[in-house]
């Protein structure tokens, strides 16, 4: 299922392991990862190891706005 994506987004201002379980079965079949979490936030560091796009927000409608010129 994950293969038919065109694109991963996750919201990841709170580190899960379930979440990264996702991202690296993205990762194994090429599916491009976006990655947004809340400024302040503490992410997981093992993140760039799957993805190198990464967007900071602090407001949904800022969120929105960058993801827009993504």
């Amino acid at each position: 299922m994950i293969q038919s994506i065109d694109l991963m987004i996750a919201e990841d201002s709170v580190p899960a392991t379930g979440s990264g379980i996702e991202l690296g079965r993205a990762a194994m079949v090429d599916v491009p990862i976006l990655c947004v979490y809340k400024e302040g936030s503490n992410i997981s560091k093992s993140l760039k190891f799957l993805t190198n796009d990464f967007i900071e927000y602090a407001s949904s409608k800022g969120l929105l706005q960058k993801m827009n010129n993504f």
